[in-house]
């Protein structure tokens, strides 16, 4: 009688083979990574969106604790700090960089039409002055604007449809 069956068992996956399979995962993960945040309409929307909610946050503490909160923007860099009780009031201080912080490299805060780069939200939560801020990413560009003196943020020419929810 003879079998037309193999009688060993199968034999699987080797090492070599899983170790080949997942160099080439992680190679398309970190291309395919780098490719959806180089995109604009990816970061500099996210870096924007995020710099309208922290806007917000400043707003809602000024409110909130009943003291004035400075928001300045460094125009030489990709930074801004937000100040509690105004500026060189000893009050607590929140840095974001673009670069460290987040998958932000390469938006930088490009102007302001603020006065000495500075949003006061007052110890209500009203912002004493109005103005925009405008970001880059390459070539593109998007503004993030404040109200006074509501302190009702916008972001010019959105691509999500972002809304201010108010404060």
């Amino acid at each position: 009688m003879t079998s037309t069956q193999d009688p060993r068992p199968s034999r699987g996956f080797t090492l070599l083979e899983l170790i080949l399979v997942l160099t080439l995962i992680a190679i398309t993960a970190g291309v395919s990574v780098s490719a959806y945040f180089g995109r604009s309409e990816i970061t500099l929307e996210n870096a924007c969106i995020l710099m309208a909610k922290e806007l917000r946050s400043a707003q809602n503490r000024a409110a909130y604790l009943q003291q004035p909160v400075l928001f300045s923007m460094d125009l030489e860099g990709e930074r801004y700090e937000v100040e509690r009780g105004g500026r060189g009031s000893g009050g607590e201080v929140y840095v974001r960089d673009f670069s460290r912080d987040a998958v932000f490299e390469g938006v930088d805060i490009v102007d302001t039409t603020f006065e000495d780069e500075v949003v006061l939200f007052d110890k209500s939560g009203f912002a004493v002055n109005g103005g925009d801020i405008t970001l880059r990413f390459g070539t593109d560009v998007r503004i993030v604007r404040v109200e006074s003196p509501t302190g009702r943020i916008e972001i010019l020419n959105t691509t999500s449809g972002w809304r201010d929810a108010g404060f």
